[in-house]
Order: structure tokens, then C-alpha cells, then sequence
């Protein structure tokens, strides 16, 4: 996942410096951008709160 998020930035960057950030296509990968950034958030908290959820797993360390 971030192999390819930072994939996608370099082409966001690429668009948006060609073409200008009020560009339709650079506008969208921004907004792309945004969303593929939330995931990942989203991800590692959920990720998170599953290994808080493991029985038998110590939530004061490993």
C-alpha cells in the first residue's frame, strides 16, 4: 500500500506541475491523493484495535 501511495504521489506531483493544481485531472488526484492518505490512517487504526482485540495478547506491551 504505500509502494503504490507513493507511486500515485509521484504521478499527483508529475500532473499537478504540468498542468497547475485547478487542472480537472490534477485536481482529482489530489482528492485521490487525500482518500488513498485516509485509508492508510484508517488501516493502521484498525489494524491496531484488532491486535488490542487478540485473546491472550497483553495490551501493556508485547
Amino acid at each position: 500500500m504505500k509502494a503504490t501511495a507513493r507511486r500515485l504521489r509521484a504521478l499527483c506531483d508529475l500532473v499537478v506541475g504540468v498542468y497547475g493544481p485547478a487542472n480537472r485531472a490534477a485536481f482529482s488526484f489530489i482528492k485521490t491523493m487525500e482518500a488513498i492518505e485516509r485509508l492508510e490512517q484508517d488501516l493502521a487504526t484498525q489494524a491496531a484495535q484488532d491486535l488490542q482485540d487478540v485473546p491472550g495478547r497483553s495490551t501493556n506491551g508485547p
